[in-house]
Formats: structure tokens, sequence, C-alpha cells
């Protein structure tokens, strides 16, 4: 050992024991340089050991030197018996870089191929290391068998690397850490837990993509209440969060990947933007979990596939619980960007049990023009779908989907989509006749499927949410641009109600080629015409309803 170690050391143990016997704030060691504390930062020396010597000797935490990496290729035990104990590791912008030796716990039942680096409240007898393993077990935690920590570790303002492999940073044995400024890369998860454990902070944490299949920032397994993730981000191939067994979670100002809640209730949503259209799947799954969203962006998934899953998953079908989604000011975003798409559902809803319910307050539904990302204009919407006789109902009730303040329930024994507006549209005989104006989409999408040259007319009508339907429109027409598309302005003043749409194959053709009904919840929407499909939604060429 180095004669500056050793005095760190020293100096830190005695410095320790001032503050435990009263000394007072003169008594508190500050954080160490790593230096000092003998880590390395070449990348390829183990520096886990003299964290571990560092934490061993009562101080308080380390202070890492910039641009450096520090190789994690042993575990770390935050295990001292004090419950109030705590560890602070100020990265300065170094990094971890987590090697392949270290060990895995059973504990982390959902894969327990996964290898950790700090393992908070479990005794290091725990480690077995023929094995590679580490038992972390309420009898190896740290703080007893019925008392747990309450924050074991502060770690803040680096990056860490796991190169792709299958290994975490933080598996905690009922403690809580603070996670601050940090990025993780191939990573599996920077944070899980067992047992109970509360009052985990992220803030301003990020997680970038290229980590192995299921990679998130907090993955829970066991219960815990008071999750707090403030500012942080994932790349939508990856993660954000994946939750089972939480009572009460803040999600706030996120740019979010994916979220997974399974059994959960008192999960708050706010200020969420959704990273781009999320690839691999929903980017919200709620399973028999409450859930409230307010004034967020969710961007529904495009393709030109058939198969397509919605931005919200509802999947009930598990049983012996439900799932209740609330939203509050919140807005269902469109981003085509090529060829004929469609897009799949907002909210898409599987094994509805009799007490699913979701609810809505001023929902929206918005089209990104392509080419300028920050020019945003009403369309059609929102579409959500669902399996069974729900399904069916929601399908027969785009009037009241339009107005953006309903209730999907089951009340008398049927499912229903109530308004809860006081005017779920109000189409009639006497409602002003909607107008549409057509223009070529020269600058939408390229590769859309409409002919090159053709010249298609269309007419649109309104109906209400009690089946009333007003006079269908003049017929408005365009040139189909190289592009393929046609865009059309439609104003509504009948609006929210449902908008029925006929396009015709020439200006002078009498039957219809093509219907869709959508929801049209402002009174003034644009709808993009790109071939097969309107907005993303299908057109039907057969059972094509009359005009008249």
């Amino acid at each position: 050992m180095s004669s500056t170690r050793r005095a760190f050391l020293t100096a830190t143990a005695l410095g320790a024991s001032a503050f435990a016997s009263g000394a007072g704030t003169a008594g508190i060691v500050p954080l160490v340089s790593a230096a000092e504390a003998g880590l390395v930062g070449n990348g390829t020396t183990d520096d886990a050991p003299a964290i571990q010597a560092a934490y061993d000797a009562g101080g308080t935490g380390l202070a890492l030197e910039a641009g450096r990496t520090y190789l994690l290729n042993t575990p770390i035990f935050l295990d001292r018996t004090d419950p109030y104990a705590l560890f602070t590791i100020q990265m300065n912008g170094a990094s971890f870089a987590l090697g392949p030796a270290l060990p895995r716990t059973d504990a982390f039942w959902r894969d327990k191929a996964t290898k950790w680096a700090f393992f908070a409240n479990t005794k290091r007898v725990g480690w077995n290391r023929t094995a590679g393993t580490v038992d972390a077990t309420q009898a190896n935690r740290a703080t007893g068998t019925s008392v747990g920590a309450i924050v074991s570790l502060v770690l803040r303002d680096g990056a860490i690397s796991g190169a792709g492999a299958n290994v975490g940073v933080i598996f905690s044995n009922r403690t809580a850490v603070r996670l601050e400024n940090l990025v993780q890369y191939g990573v599996r998860a920077m944070l899980s837990w067992t047992d109970y454990c509360d009052g985990n902070i992220l803030i301003g944490c990020y997680n970038r993509s290229g980590g192995p299949e299921g990679s998130v920032l907090v993955e829970q397994i066991s219960n815990g209440d008071g999750l707090l993730m403030l500012g942080c981000k994932a790349d939508s191939p990856v993660g954000l969060a994946r939750l089972k067994f939480c009572r009460g979670a803040e999600f706030t100002a996120i740019v979010s990947g994916r979220i997974e809640l399974d059994n959960c209730s008192g999960i708050h949503l706010r200020a969420v933007h959704e990273e781009g259209q999320n690839a691999k799947g929903p980017m919200l799954v709620i399973r028999n979990s409450h859930v409230h969203i307010d004034t967020s962006v969710f961007y529904t998934p495009r393709t030109t596939d058939a198969a397509i899953h919605p931005s919200i998953s509802i999947d009930d079908t598990a049983g012996g619980s439900h799932s209740e989604l609330t939203l509050e000011h919140c807005m269902e975003m469109r981003y085509p960007n090529s060829g004929d798409q469609t897009f799949g559902s907002f909210i898409g809803i599987t094994g509805a049990m009799p007490n699913t319910r979701v609810t809505a307050h001023d929902l929206s539904t918005q089209h990104v023009t392509a080419g300028t990302a920050g020019v945003w204009t009403a369309t059609a919407g929102p579409r959500i779908t669902a399996d069974g006789d729900l399904g069916t109902a929601l399908a027969a009730s785009n009037a009241s989907l339009a107005s953006g303040s309903f209730s999907i329930e089951r009340r008398g024994g049927a499912w229903r989509v109530i308004g809860l507006d006081g005017d779920a549209g109000h189409a009639d005989a006497s409602a002003p006749v909607p107008t549409i104006s057509a223009v070529s989409g020269s600058t939408e999408v390229t590769g859309a499927a409409l002919g090159y040259g053709t010249r298609p007319s269309y007419r649109v009508a309104a109906r209400n949410a009690a089946g009333d339907r007003g006079t269908a429109s003049a017929r408005a027409s365009a040139t189909v641009s190289s592009r393929g598309s046609v865009r059309l302005s439609v104003s509504a003043d009948a609006a929210p109600c449902e908008l029925l749409v006929w396009r015709f194959a020439t200006t002078t053709a009498t039957t219809p080629q093509a219907f869709v009904s959508v929801p049209c919840g402002r009174p003034e929407i644009a709808l993009l015409d790109t071939g097969s499909r309107i907005s993303g939604y299908a057109w039907q060429t057969s059972g094509i309803p009359s005009i008249s």
C-alpha cells in the first residue's frame, strides 16, 4: 500500500470516529480525490477494490477525476450497519466501465444472469467468489433483517458503460439511492432492488441506445414506494423504467422510451414527451395498474406493415385486478415521414376487465408536417382500439371520442363511451355543412401511393354522437404530386363530431371508390391521403355508405 493511500485511510477513519463521537461538522471528512484513495482510472486496472477500501475506512465519499475511465470488475458492498450511513461518489465527468467478472444474484429474478457492480445494504459475506454470485437476501442485509437503510449511495455527474453486456449498476437490499446526471450506455439497468424499498430518486439520468434487450434505467422487481424520476431520458429503442408492485411513482419532465407497469398504483406521468415512435413496442404498457397522465405528448407508431402496436397498451388479460387510466391535456401525435403508412392506435386495450376504465379530459390529436417537425396541425383522432365487445363500442363512438373528454367504461352490462363535456358533437340537418379543400402533397412525405398526375376528388359530412348526419360538402379535388399524396383541409363547425370522408377517382366520378370515418375534434383539421390510408386510417373500399 502506498504511503499516500495509507495516510488517506488513516485520516478518513479518524474523521469518521470524530463525527460519530459528536465532534461536530469540523470532524466530517470531505470527499477525497480518486488519486488519494489509490484509484488508477486507466480503464484496465480494476478500481473497485480501492473504492471498497475508501468506503471501509469510513469516509463520506470520493471525487473522481474528469476524463478518466474507472474499471469496476469486482463488486462494491455498501454494508455499514448504520441505516443513516451515506456514501457519495462525485464522478465529475468521469466514466465507470462495468467489467465481465462482476457477480450476479438470484435475487434479481427477472434475469438471474445479470451482473451487478454495487450491492447496497448487502453484507459482503454473501459474495461467493468461486460461483460468481451474491446472496442478496434478508439474512445478509447489512442493517439487519427488520431494518432498511435510508439512502446508502449518491452517485452523480458521470457516464457508465456496459459495452452491451448483461450488466447492471446498483442492486439494493431494502435501501434507497440518489442518482443524478448520469448517462448509461450498453447497460441492462441502472438500478434494481429486492425487498421493500422506497425513496429512490433519479434526476437528469439518460439511457442511451445500444443496451442489451430490455435495457432500462429502473427495473423494479419488489415492493416499493415513492420513486421519483425527474428530467430523465431514454432513447426510443431502450426503456426508461419497468415497475412491478410500485405504490407511488412520479415521472416529471421526461423524454421517454418505454415504460412498463405491472400491478402498480399511484403512478403519475407529467410533462412527458415520447422519444419518437417506438419501433419495438408501445411507449407505455399498463397491466392491472392505475395511472394518471397530464400535459404529455405521445407519438403513435407508424409502419407500412399490417401489424403495428399502439402508443399506450392496456393489457388486463392476466386478470385478478384491472387498469384505470386518466389523461388530462394530453396529445396524440402523428408524424408521417415516408410512404403509404398506417399508424398504430393511441390506446390499445386487451382483455378488459369489468372495472377497466379510461377517462380523458381535453385530449387532442396533431399531425406533424413532414420536413418541419415544429409545425403541428390538428388532424383526425384520437384513435382508440380494443378487442371484443369493447372494440365494437369504440368503433361506433367516433363522435364521443372526438370530443377529447370522455369515459370508456362498462355500464348496465355493456361497454360505453360517455362524453364528459355535455356537447359531444351536434351535427344535424340544420348544422353548418363542412367544407373541404384539397392541394397537391408536394411538400409532404415521399413514396406515397396515389397515382402521379391523377386528380381524385373528395366530399365530407359530419355526424354527431346521436347518429344524426348533416349534409355532405361540395366536392374538392387536387392533382397528385410526384410524391403520391394529397393534403386535405377540412372546416367542420359541427366538431366535435364524426367526420365521414368519401374519395372519388376523378373530378366527375359519381360513385366513390373509398370511404373512411374518423373522429374530428377541432373545427379545422388537416388530413393526408397517401393512397390506401388517410392520416394513418385505412380507406374502406367495399360496403361504402351512400352520400345522400
